[in-house]
């Protein structure tokens, strides 16, 4: 593959490394512990009565014994104490890796929030003195258009210099739109700390202030608690309403559902796509597989978005659930899995599995890190797919995948990088245009048409495109993708005994 790959987290993650550095540390020091009870023990023996009584009897031989046993007792005691030291040390060295880590992340974290307050208190206080010079420039500007449409500018051009002017506009604001979502990782950082710092400092909250009261202050300090004062500011205009949501459930017939569970990534890919593709509002899809263990186990696709509009309508795969799934309020979509893995009937003890795209990523993720969620089934393993997660703590007992294209700023929109924790793994693809262009994708396309697709900003997030990454990534043996594949092998492989599919619809 000529795309780049990254792995972040997992079993080979930083984290899982240290965490295997400190449990070393802890048997070395458990060594020195048996060593040194070895040790009095040994040195209880030399109290022994048959001892006493050789050294009267056989004083060269008890002699001889003696010498042994203290080089044992000294030897030991060197052991014992070199385990010590050395598990003390590892140990030591583990936790300052930590801290250190913690304190360099936090204090650049801390210089861009402030670097974003200075900012919004200098646009703040420019704002009166350049307001004039912003209305005339954008009289002058609205003149200008207006003259330039009424002589036909733009027709002019090309017929006297072959420029298409509507052409060249929509490229320069395409190639923009490319390079800010190239940046992603710049962007989750401008996300997350420049402005909440910017809003803070807009309102005039002084640096000092803001850092003193971190993340326990009334104004924006991270991309949260921004998210949390764009539904305010929504609600207060009538839009991204709360609303309550309806859940209908039907039950698919044997010849409209996959017999067999989904023989690897790629397929339960291509099934979470299926539950909103080309639907006006998505569906909850809750497979029921017997493998070949007996055990059953179930699978549940979360829907991604098919509404973006602003205005809260029937929709409950719609914008007002991504916005309130981002900032961690319980949504309408959460709901509607509720009550459709009530209505599926899944035992307490069987294994499940969520799976979501996009928005469907977001509410798996939360309901995966919802404790009452987890006491009402058992979820085992979590798949999110462009999705900003970074934000739910998921246990320890869920092993999770994450897949990213480095490109695609949507999973970058909680403004944070998914933690380094052994069961969880997020893989990075970094597409490479020249290899999309060659790519499968781009079968029966003309230049122009292939330079149109890439050019669009949200090229990266879309389904066709991850799905072909998915591929391309199992294909190709991509280790983070089969070793959590293979984890969780019991997911896929079985009979599908059952299909039901629920529709949330609000109210």
């Amino acid at each position: 593959m000529s795309h780049g790959v990254s792995t972040h987290g997992g079993p080979g993650g930083t984290r899982a490394r240290t965490e295997d550095l400190a449990d070393f540390a802890a048997e070395l020091r458990g060594n020195a512990e048996e060593v040194a009870e070895l040790f009095l023990r040994s040195a209880g023996s030399e109290l022994d009565p048959v001892l006493e009584l050789s050294a009267v009897t056989a004083p060269t031989t008890a002699f001889e014994v003696s010498r042994r046993s203290t080089e044992f007792l000294g030897a030991a005691a060197g052991v014992s104490g070199r385990l010590a030291g050395t598990g003390t040390a590892l140990g030591a060295a583990v936790l300052a890796y930590r801290a250190a880590e913690d304190f360099a992340a936090s204090l650049f974290d801390r210089v861009l929030t402030a670097m974003g307050n200075v900012l919004g208190h200098a646009v703040r206080t420019a704002i009166p003195l350049l307001a004039p010079v912003l209305v005339r420039g954008l009289v002058t500007v609205g003149v200008v258009l207006a003259i330039a449409d009424r002589i036909g500018l733009d027709e002019l051009l090309e017929n006297a210099f072959g420029i298409d002017l509507p052409e060249v506009t929509a490229a320069g604001l395409a190639v923009l739109g490319r390079e800010l979502f190239a940046g992603s990782d710049g962007a989750a950082r401008i996300i997350e700390h420049v402005l909440p710092g910017f809003v803070a400092g807009f309102l005039g909250v002084p640096p000092g202030l803001q850092a003193q009261f971190g993340d326990r202050g009334p104004w924006p300090h991270d991309s949260q608690s921004v998210t949390e004062w764009v539904i305010a500011g929504g609600r207060a205009g009538g839009l991204m309403r709360r609303t309550g949501v309806d859940v209908a459930h039907t039950e698919r017939s044997p010849g409209r559902r996959p017999a067999r569970a989904p023989a690897g990534l790629p397929e339960l890919f291509a099934r979470t796509l299926a539950g909103h593709r080309g639907r006006d509002n998505g569906r909850v899809q809750i497979e029921r597989i017997r493998g070949a263990d007996g055990a059953v186990r179930w699978i549940v696709y979360v829907p991604a978005t098919t509404d973006w509009s602003a205005r809260t309508g029937k929709n409950s795969t719609d914008l007002t659930t991504n916005v309130e799934g981002v900032a961690g309020h319980d949504t309408a979509m959460r709901e509607t899995v509720r009550q459709a893995v009530a209505e599926a009937g899944i035992g307490a003890d069987e294994e499940v599995m969520l799976v979501g795209y996009s928005q469907g990523g977001i509410t798996a993720a939360s309901l995966a890190a919802d404790p009452a969620f987890r006491n009402s089934v058992s979820v085992t393993a979590l798949l999110t797919v462009a999705s900003p997660v970074s934000d739910f703590d998921i246990p320890d007992g869920i092993s999770t995948l994450s897949i990213e294209h480095e490109q695609d700023l949507v999973p970058d929109l909680d403004g944070g990088e998914n933690p380094d924790r052994p069961h969880w793994t997020t893989i990075t693809v970094d597409l490479d245009t020249d290899a999309l262009r060659d790519d499968e994708l781009s079968a029966g396309r003309t230049e122009d048409q292939i330079d149109e697709v890439l050019a669009n900003p949200g090229f990266a997030h879309g389904g066709d495109v991850y799905a072909a990454t998915i591929d391309r990534l199992h294909r190709e043996g991509e280790p983070g993708l089969l070793a959590w594949q293979d984890s969780r092998a019991g997911f896929f492989s079985g009979e599908v005994e059952s299909v039901q599919d629920s529709v949330g619809t609000r109210r």
